[in-house]
């Protein structure tokens, strides 16, 4: 699901892009992408929070694990401001800087955080 959610961001990123852009044909493929981005990563973040705690004491200090859960912070808070801005954007078009900012943030946490995790 984390992959996927990756390449939902990468589809919900070119759409929104266009969007920028003044080309609003593409709303809709937009919506279904970040749709799909959505329901995947949330999914993902229920499984990881209510999966049980660690049977053995994990490590201090510097690890891929504690490197990978602080950016697992970032890139939720991220996700749930994108998500926030989207619908306050329709309102506020002087919100739309902020909620690209926010969902790159949230794309780029995700990928270094599944890299640190796969070294």
């Amino acid at each position: 699901l984390g992959y996927a959610s990756l390449i939902g961001m990468i589809g919900t990123g070119i759409t929104g892009q266009q969007l920028y852009t003044g080309s609003q044909e593409n709303k809709d493929l937009h919506e279904l992408f970040s749709g799909f981005t959505n329901v995947c990563y949330f999914s993902t973040a229920g499984l990881a929070f209510l999966q049980p705690p660690p049977m053995h004491n994990r490590a201090d200090g510097v690890t891929k694990l504690n490197i990978h859960r602080t950016l697992s912070i970032l890139h939720l808070s991220s996700m749930i401001a994108t998500n926030v801005l989207s619908g306050m954007q329709e309102d506020n078009a002087k919100l739309k800087p902020y909620h690209k900012a926010a969902a790159i943030t949230a794309f780029s946490s995700l990928f270094l955080a599944t890299v640190v995790i796969k070294l």
